[in-house]
């Protein structure tokens, strides 16, 4: 593999000193390191993962999963339910293998955060210029509908039309999609717009340091302040000196960095997340699910009530990877029909939080689903299924453990009322404020509203840590304009 970054990885890893030390190369770490480059400031920027060109996999999701994903794509929840957690793990991070969803945060979550911080720094005016840099940049566009393409994303809003319910056309980073359905590959076509094509590469060509398979292990204080990180490569530890420090290892990897280099008790790490419910369904009439993207409508009529309701990328191994326990009969009925299935996702925004415990330097992860995340999941699941079995749904196999099947209305009323919290089928690739900002410390938070640690001048931090609740809709563009907010006052 030619690599363009050849130039900018650091060779002499025995001896690095940096001005600006950048932790994490996702959504909130590229924009810290492009802002500083720009600047022609001393810059280094260090990630876990590999580089991969955008599309090195060629559409293959196991290799996919089992190099840019941490853990092959699972970092496992235990509780009720537990569930996968999916953290992108290469240069890039989470924007590498996402979906190229770049919403702007809903207004209703600005206004809750506004009151929550006690500033307007993240109220929509002042977010809006970040919001449109960074849809220049990316080059985010709403979704065109297409003949013969999409038919599942086309059935939303013949649904959303016929029940007089909101459903809008998705904003997605991407130059002429090919419509290959493989955006948690990279992207088969380089269509997606991630972070590492708009923001590494131009970061690099100013001159950024850049050092790669490196993880961060702790902060090393001198006279009570940070001033070196430990870093593990190749099963070796070196120490990079810096003035200042910026995390962006994630909402899991971030708290766990804290707690390793300052102990336990300086943060209450809780997560919050989104529940992602797939439902995988036989229509009456032919789809071609597997001509598409991942979707480009999105039912958003009860985005208030934390629900969003979409169609998701489609392909034998999506398929497959979301029933987990099916006899050889239905595997075959489904072969059968390809052509007439595809899976929809319910987006829960779950106010239950995981609890991230360090575990000898390794992150065990707690969650206990609450009776209000429970019955509004079971409430909006009944509703979507009445609006699926309305549009032709024949089938449907329900987002639990033992994948119920459903033909009709009175099965789905049947499940319902005898399901656990346990029985629930859910993942998740959002997580936020495990290290939230706060206006003080009162509470162990750990960072202001600057994003500076409230401990440590030179600490700060530009991911979706800090980020004050979840969000409803897909985090990255707010993670960004909170990073480019925060790095604009910084360099000022």
């Amino acid at each position: 593999m030619d690599d363009i970054l050849l130039k900018n990885y650091i060779k002499d890893i025995d001896n690095i000193t940096c001005d600006y030390l950048v932790v994490g190369s996702g959504a909130g770490g590229s924009v810290a390191a492009y802002e500083l480059s720009k600047k022609k400031k001393d810059v280094v920027l260090i990630e876990e993962g590999n580089h991969y060109p955008i599309n090195f996999f060629k559409g293959s999701i196991a290799k996919s999963f089992q190099n840019a994903w941490r853990y092959s794509g699972v970092t496992p929840i235990i509780g009720k339910p537990s569930f996968g957690f999916g953290e992108g793990m290469c240069l890039g991070g989470g924007t590498y293998v996402n979906g190229g969803l770049i919403w702007r945060t809903p207004d209703i979550i600005l206004d809750e955060w506004e009151k929550k911080l006690n500033t307007d720094i993240y109220n929509k005016s002042n977010l809006n210029p970040f919001f449109s840099k960074i849809e220049e940049k990316l080059n985010v566009k709403l979704e065109k509908d297409e003949n013969n393409y999409n038919k599942d994303s086309e059935l939303l809003n013949n649904l959303a039309k016929k029940n007089n319910i909101k459903c809008v056309t998705v904003p997605r980073a991407v130059i002429n999609c090919k419509r290959h359905n493989k955006c948690t590959t990279g992207c088969v076509s380089e269509a997606k717009q991630s972070t590492l094509q708009s923001y590494i590469y131009p970061a690099a060509n100013s001159g950024l340091r850049i050092l790669t398979k490196a993880r961060a292990e702790k902060i090393i204080l001198q006279n009570k302040n940070p001033y070196k990180l430990k870093v593990k490569i190749n099963n070796k530890n070196i120490y990079i000196k810096f003035n200042k420090i910026i995390l962006a290892c994630g909402p899991i990897q971030t708290p766990l960095l804290i707690k390793k280099s300052f102990g336990n008790s300086c943060l209450k790490s809780k997560m919050q997340v989104h529940l992602n419910l797939r439902f995988n369904i036989i229509f009456k009439e032919k789809l071609n699910s597997n001509f598409g993207t991942i979707f480009t409508r999105q039912i958003t009529e009860y985005l208030s009530k934390g629900i969003l309701f979409c169609s998701a990328n489609f392909d034998k191994s999506y398929l497959f990877s979301g029933l987990n326990s099916i006899d050889k009969y239905k595997v075959n009925e489904l072969l059968e029909k390809m052509d007439y299935l595809a899976t929809y996702v319910m987006q829960v925004r779950a106010s239950s939080e995981v609890k991230i415990n360090n575990f000898y330097s390794h992150p065990l992860l707690i969650y206990s689903l609450n009776d209000y995340d429970f019955n509004n999941i079971k409430k909006y699941l009944f509703l979507f299924s009445k609006f699926l079995f309305d549009i032709g749904a024949k089938k449907i196999y329900m987002p639990f453990n033992n994948n119920y099947l459903a033909e009709n209305l009175d099965d789905v009323k049947k499940v319902m009322g005898k399901i656990k919290k346990s029985d629930i089928d859910a993942v998740s690739v959002h997580g936020m404020s495990s290290a939230r900002m706060a206006s003080n410390n009162k509470n162990k938070d750990f960072f202001d509203v600057n994003g500076k640690s409230f401990l440590h001048d030179n600490l700060f931090c530009v991911d979706s840590s800090i980020l004050p609740t979840n969000t409803i809709e897909s985090p990255q563009g707010t993670i960004m304009a909170f990073a480019h907010s925060i790095m604009d006052r910084l360099i000022k």
